[in-house]
């Protein structure tokens, strides 16, 4: 299935202070009402993590009262929460507000056209000051004037919607009315909280270039304002209003789960790292190829991916394909796969490139019923798929997965870290990449009857000192640097 265009959306999809509820002469056949009353009734309520997460963030007002909260893949948390609880000004909402038709009909034309304005010189100076950013983000450093005269101009409108309200408003236009004068406050609250930076030391402010409609190349930005840590909303929006069971098997970076403790701001739980479901001393083997380059980035990577792709065509030689090849970033993907297509040896493979025009799931299916097939798969690939059996049989990873060190959030919560005199390696960095890595090589074991080889081809693991910390927190396969091992692992009949 594909993501609907956004136009499409926009036609089917209402905001919230465009649904009267009760007063909607459709709320007998409202979907959303229909939902919600199951919910109510429900002993068991299965969401996702961003719906909890925005209930959480609203103070419960989504869901029904609940006596106990199970969280699975719990190691999403902190990404999940970091997503709730950051504020996005988008030229969407911007734009959504003064289309509105009530807008148009009862705010002061000044106050409408002076928001128009100020909205105009907000994309300027985004544009402006992204102009020498070929990434597309970057953290936004002092203040924004013109998004705080926008700030202004939008509470301007929301007063002159409650000075203009008119009179004799039926009980559903009366609440409409209020909604979208609350909907008014709230963006110019958001833009104050985006464009002003008052809370530089607990808080990152960033820009990142957002995408148009299908078909629109023109260039926009939004703007966030994001908590540099989850660990107390966590703590007083969820974990001290419902018990709360936290699950994942990749939470603990060995047997300790201290990492997640103090990540997402829980103190004293009752803990337990159960045993391995699957036996990997005897059913799976981790390659680590003695390598001679490390990971390298741009101009510099051209050896780094020439040897990538070679150890690459060696193992999916021997397994005869039915391999997942994992990468932390599309420009090694295209970088390899392109290697490896142009390869004499690639003959008799069915390549499956993610990012050309296939969804996830068909990949998946394709890479299922095709002969000796090959997938290049990004993050998304590294979780949350099943190929149990034969199928898939070779899991490799291109490097460890440290977040790119441009990413704001990323950048702000370590610069924080280092300014407090913390381990901001050892003690963040390292231990997401741990967690990351593990899930990526989960995707090889998923019944009891599966067998096959994980490999990794960054050298760092035998060169650094923490190499030693990541073998030690993987799977307890039985390791080779032998290629001639791996193919005597395939060959063997168990």
């Amino acid at each position: 299935p594909q993501a609907l265009p956004n136009d499409t959306r926009g036609r089917i999809a209402a905001d919230h202070d465009r649904c009267a509820w009760r007063d909607c002469p459709h709320f007998s056949d409202c979907y959303v009402r229909e939902v919600r009353d199951r919910a109510q009734s429900a002993q068991v309520v299965v969401i996702n993590h961003t719906l909890l997460l925005i209930d959480a963030a609203m103070g419960g007002f989504l869901l029904p009262e609940r006596d106990v909260i199970v969280v699975d893949e719990a190691h999403h948390l902190e990404e999940e929460a970091t997503r709730a609880f950051t504020v996005t000004i988008t030229p969407g909402r911007i734009q959504s507000l003064v289309a509105q038709s009530r807008v148009r009909q009862h705010a002061d034309q000044g106050a409408l056209q002076e928001a128009l304005a100020a909205s105009t010189l907000v994309a300027e100076a985004l544009a402006q000051i992204m102009a020498s950013n070929s990434k597309g983000r970057r953290t936004l450093d002092a203040p924004l004037q013109e998004g705080l005269r926008l700030a202004s101009a939008v509470d301007g409108i929301a007063n002159s919607l409650q000075h203009n309200r008119p009179l004799n408003l039926d009980a559903r236009e009366e609440q409409l009315y209020e909604r979208l004068v609350k909907r008014a406050r709230t963006l110019a609250s958001d833009l104050r909280t985006v464009f002003s930076l008052a809370e530089p030391e607990t808080r990152v402010y960033y820009l990142e270039r957002v995408t148009g409609r299908r078909n629109d190349r023109s260039v926009a930005y939004s703007a966030s304002s994001t908590p540099l840590s989850v660990a107390d909303l966590l703590r007083e929006k969820l974990f001290d209003r419902t018990p709360t069971v936290i699950t994942s098997a990749t939470i603990a970076v060995g047997r300790d789960f201290s990492f997640f403790k103090a990540r997402t701001g829980l103190s004293n739980p009752r803990e337990a790292v159960l045993p391995l479901t699957f036996d990997y001393e005897h059913d799976a083997l981790l390659y680590l190829p003695k390598l001679t380059h490390e990971p390298a980035f741009g101009a510099a990577s051209a050896l780094y991916h020439d040897e990538l792709a070679k150890h690459m065509l060696e193992m999916i030689a021997v397994s005869s394909g039915r391999a997942f090849l994992l990468f932390t970033s599309n420009y090694a993907l295209r970088a390899v796969h392109d290697r490896m297509a142009a390869h004499p040896d690639a003959a008799g493979y069915t390549f499956l490139v993610q990012g050309d025009g296939l969804s996830r799931s068909e990949m998946v299916r394709q890479f299922q019923k095709r002969a000796r097939p090959v997938l290049f798969g990004l993050r998304s690939f590294w979780e949350g798929v099943d190929v149990p059996g034969e199928a898939l049989s070779l899991v490799v990873i291109d490097k460890l997965p440290f977040d790119p060190p441009d990413d704001p959030v990323n950048e702000a919560r370590v610069d924080h870290m280092k300014r407090a005199g913390e381990n901001w390696f050892g003690g963040y960095v390292l231990p997401l990449a741990t967690i990351r890595l593990k899930q990526g090589l989960g995707r090889l074991l998923r019944t009891h009857a599966d067998r096959g080889v994980l490999a990794i081809l960054d050298k760092r693991l035998v060169t650094k000192s923490y190499g030693r910390q990541v073998l030690a927190a993987l799977p307890p396969a039985r390791r080779t640097t032998d290629l001639a091992e791996v193919q005597a692992f395939f060959q063997r009949d168990d």
